[in-house]
């Protein structure tokens, strides 16, 4: 009697083996792909949060427009309808203006509702300008807020 495995054994189990290290694979490639979306959401989130927390603790539009946080952003103003925009990289960086490495913005639009008193409809969402097709920001946050008054630029 012959102890060992013979050939067609040995190479059922080496096919076996690279199926299964295959799907392992498979499930790395998966996961490291929603680990950089978990990314992308968290830091446009916290980008878009951040925005309008700013603003619930400004009085003025104007006080809002001149935090740091809007230094390197392209700013309109339209019908009392404020626009703010902000590019980034893919590693979150801030970049100056819309370029070949901008890869999210940030939007926030300040719209005054009326001109009886200075009440603003803000938005403040993040987009992906790789995905700019689907027309589908990353995330959206809308608050309302009196400020105490406009600016013209």
């Amino acid at each position: 009697m012959k102890k060992g495995f013979s050939l067609v054994e040995i190479i059922i189990s080496i096919a076996a083996l690279a199926l299964t290290c295959g799907f392992v694979l498979d499930m790395f490639l998966t996961a490291s792909k929603l680990n950089i979306k978990a990314r992308d959401l968290d830091h446009a989130t916290n980008i878009a949060i951040n925005s309008i927390e700013i603003l619930k603790a400004c009085d003025t539009l104007e006080e809002y427009i001149n935090k740091d946080i809007f230094e390197k952003s392209e700013m309109e103003n339209i019908n009392d309808t404020l626009h703010i925009k902000k590019y980034y990289s893919k590693y979150w960086e801030q970049i100056p203006s819309y370029n070949n490495n901008a890869k999210f913005r940030l939007d926030v639009v300040c719209e005054k509702q009326n001109t009886e008193n200075s009440f603003y409809n803000v938005k403040s969402s993040v987009m992906n300008l790789e995905k700019i097709d689907d027309k589908e920001p990353i995330v959206n946050f809308y608050t309302g807020k009196y400020l105490s008054k406009t600016v013209n630029k």
